[in-house]
């Protein structure tokens, strides 16, 4: 690959992704601000989708800083940003319900989870 083909992907992937950023960032903006109808935080909604799959093992934690959000599945934690653990808004219920959906991938050993966790599927 020449080294110019190499920059134009590499621009092409710089630029999509700083789309994608953007677009996460306004749309965390606009439902950050609106409250949930069933007024539960991402916390309590995260416990509930756990709960209910049978997974009462993953652990949830509030970590500092905002759209830090994440599962690690090496040490089956679910950690939710202060503002989606402990918030009763339409967005944490969303990232909430995102995270937790990568443990039921854990969980269930779907491929590209093991990939992501780099530890082979049993």
């Amino acid at each position: 690959m020449s080294d110019i083909t190499y920059f134009l992907i590499a621009g092409a992937v710089m630029l999509f992704s700083l789309g994608i950023h953007a677009k996460l960032k306004s749309t965390y903006a606009k439902w950050g601000n609106t409250r949930n109808s069933a007024g539960i935080t991402g916390a309590q909604a995260a416990r509930g989708i756990l709960n209910a799959n049978s997974m009462p093992d993953v652990r949830l934690e509030a970590v500092p800083g905002e759209l830090a959000d994440h599962y690690d599945p090496r040490t089956r934690v679910i950690r939710l940003s202060a503002s989606v653990y402990s918030v009763p808004r339409v967005a944490a219920l969303a990232i909430a319900a995102h995270e937790t959906g990568h443990a039921l991938q854990d969980h269930q050993h779907y491929k590209p989870m093991a990939l992501r966790a780099a530890r082979p599927v049993p």
